[in-house]
């Protein structure tokens, strides 16, 4: 039988019948192929590979915290059972005091449409607003993105930035989230916050920026 040759590997594969006789059947000779010893095989140990975690590309923007969804629900949920109650107090109010039906009519209308904005502030805005709230670090400071309709993109430089708080209100509390505050040298946007951050991750951010300013100052 002829010989198979395999582009993919170093040396020629060949098949011959299992016999001692270095001829075959037909009396011609069986090529042997240089298999390589088993000395000259290098074995890897499964248990030495250590795998490389693969860093984020600092172009990739990240999302803030996804509680920050049901946290704003919640605030705006507590706006609009505040703001239905005081529309209905208005109307009984103006309802009792014999006021003009037109006006009347104006006023209910206006109430309602205002309670449906809420409601639907309250259900489909959290949602839309934190898919477009992105921040990354770089190597030239903390950039952000935000806005739906109104894009806005800011780039605070390490050099600028004076110092950095986190706040916590009561809800954000509640959701373990905050807000990261940077102050920055300058009269234009002196103050930028980022709000929906995962706690601990506002207070690692404002650490780095600590730690980036005082380096830059040593610069």
């Amino acid at each position: 039988m002829g010989t198979r040759h395999f582009n993919s590997f170093p040396y020629s594969i060949c098949m011959h019948q299992p016999t001692n006789d270095p001829q075959n059947e037909s009396g011609s000779s069986v090529e042997r192929s240089p298999i390589a010893s088993a000395d000259s095989v290098e074995l890897i140990d499964q248990d030495s590979v250590v795998a490389t975690p693969v860093e984020p590309s600092p172009k990739d923007f990240r999302l803030i915290d996804p509680r920050f969804i049901p946290a704003e629900r919640l605030s705006s949920l507590i706006l609009l059972i505040v703001t239905t109650l005081g529309s209905i107090v208005v109307y009984l109010a103006m309802m009792f005091s014999d006021a003009d039906q037109i006006f009347m009519v104006l006023a209910a209308v206006g109430l309602t449409l205002l309670c449906l904005s809420l409601l639907w502030n309250t259900i489909f805005w959290p949602q839309i607003e934190y898919r477009h709230i992105q921040w990354r670090l770089s190597e030239v400071g903390l950039e952000i993105r935000r806005g739906v309709f109104w894009k806005k993109e800011i780039a605070i430089p390490w050099a600028r930035a004076q110092h950095a708080d986190v706040s916590q209100g009561p809800l954000q509390r509640m959701f373990e989230i905050g807000s990261l505050t940077i102050h920055t040298a300058g009269t234009k946007n002196s103050s930028v916050t980022i709000d929906g951050l995962a706690h601990e991750q506002a207070v690692a951010l404002r650490d780095e920026i600590i730690r980036q300013r005082k380096e830059s100052d040593v610069v």
